[in-house]
């Protein structure tokens, strides 16, 4: 599970362990893998060609969560996603791991930023590197640990009004992170979300 230590990553990997799943969990900073105790450790980065070559080493399906999150410099997004997405390719490809299962985001179909772009790079590499991929495409995940939904909630709650930016007519998606992390597990072993 690479992205294990962030939100969507500790509810994954918590789920994964309620299962009896053997996993590994690729973490930038180890005092940050105290949130996921029990997992076999890998200390490595996405732009670490090396860390992810260990990584992947034995290991029968990818979840690439791993995303910069609240980054919005164009070299960041582009270095963690698209780079590191194509490090872990061929880290998988080295180490016979056919499946990868990518968490990418509604942003990639709008492409205003520099995070939906990017995310949309890194699905492109999926789909021609051959590899058994499966991309969702999350838009508002929130839940216990979000730093989204939730604050926004708290603000609604606080004050008698809330201002919209825009025309108001931009639509969100919101999913519970139980339900994307029960997604991402549904697509291990179905063929069908190839």
């Amino acid at each position: 599970v690479t992205g294990a230590t962030g939100f969507i990553g500790t509810h994954l990997v918590r789920e994964l362990y309620r299962r009896n799943c053997k996993i590994r969990c690729l973490v930038r900073d180890k005092s940050k893998a105290m949130r996921i105790r029990k997992s076999d450790i890998a200390i490595g980065d996405m732009r670490d060609f090396g860390g992810l070559l260990e990584a992947t080493e034995n290991c029968s399906v990818v979840i690439h969560l791993a995303a910069p999150v609240g980054h919005d410099d164009y070299k960041t997004n582009y270095d963690v996603t698209v780079s590191g997405t194509e490090n872990l390719i061929e880290a998988c490809k080295r180490n016979n791991v056919r499946r990868i299962i990518f968490l990418s985001s509604v942003m990639a179909l709008i492409g205003q930023s520099n995070y939906g772009r990017t995310k949309l790079e890194a699905e492109k590499l999926l789909l021609r590197s051959g590899m058994d991929a499966t991309i969702l495409r999350g838009d508002w995940i929130y839940g216990d640990g979000d730093w989204g939904l939730s604050r926004l909630l708290r603000l609604i709650k606080k004050y008698p009004f809330i201002p919209i930016p825009g025309n108001g007519n931009y639509r969100k998606r919101p999913i519970y992170v139980d339900d994307a992390v029960k997604s991402l597990i549904g697509c291990i072993r179905r063929k069908e979300t190839i």
